[in-house]
């Protein structure tokens, strides 16, 4: 094997000198320069080779957990790392955190989340002082009070029917459609109680239900007639 000769020297060294300080440098410089690409292009080598086999880890145990039954959820797969890519950090779950699942039989219902629409409380439709109605009836109004007067030849009278007639025909026109369906509900001769009309009433009173929880309270009032007294007027009062 023959020796390795070394290139000439393009410094001027100057006699009697053997080795050139400048060349050996220069070869030192190039020596370390070498090591550190080889250094660097088997970094990269290797970590090639651990990306690919973190990969392949991966994917065997992917393979051997579905043939064994499991299935992994996709976040469950490690990504590949990226450089360009920065990885976020994973949200982390308390274990405390209580799962539940409720069915249409579980569900519960708040009687506070059920808003039941008020009834509005009944009220006459007549206003305040004097209102003709028919046949030559007249209501006043005062408050909540209301006196019916129907001192006439055709309404006056002291049988209970004909009161029950009068009734029936004012009361509607004081309070409106709610009680005209309440006395269309009850059946002719059951509103006003056949004896008592000008003894007992005038003080007992008779009741009116009306729907929505209201009641109506009515009194006659009698004067005296020949024969005895007459019913000749009613006062109402809306009660609870």
């Amino acid at each position: 094997m023959s020796d390795r000769i070394a290139p000439p020297c393009p410094h001027d060294v100057g006699p009697g000198i053997p080795v050139c300080l400048r060349c050996r440098k220069e070869n030192r410089v190039a020596t370390r320069e070498r090591r550190r690409r080889a250094l660097f292009a088997t970094a990269a080598i290797a970590l090639g080779v651990a990306t690919i086999g973190a990969a392949g880890a991966a994917g065997m145990l992917d393979n051997e957990l579905r043939a064994a039954g499991f299935t992994l959820p996709a976040a469950a797969v490690p990504p590949t790392p990226s450089v360009s890519e920065p990885q976020s950090a994973p949200e982390i779950v308390p274990d405390s955190a209580p799962v539940v699942s409720l069915s249409s039989e579980d569900t519960v219902v708040s009687v506070a989340s059920v808003t039941t629409p008020l009834v509005p409380e009944l009220a006459p439709t007549i206003g305040e002082g004097r209102t003709p109605l028919r046949d030559g009836i007249v209501a006043q109004r005062s408050g909540d009070e209301i006196t019916v007067h129907f001192d006439t030849p055709l309404a006056r009278t002291r049988r209970a029917e004909k009161f029950e007639g009068v009734l029936r025909a004012t009361l509607p026109q004081i309070f409106g459609a709610s009680v005209d369906s309440a006395l269309v509900a009850m059946p002719v001769g059951t509103l006003v109680p056949p004896h008592g009309l000008t003894t007992d009433l005038p003080t007992q009173g008779l009741y009116v239900p009306v729907p929505g929880g209201s009641t109506l309270r009515i009194w006659p009032e009698t004067r005296p007639g020949e024969d005895g007294p007459l019913v000749v007027r009613y006062r109402v009062l809306v009660v609870s």
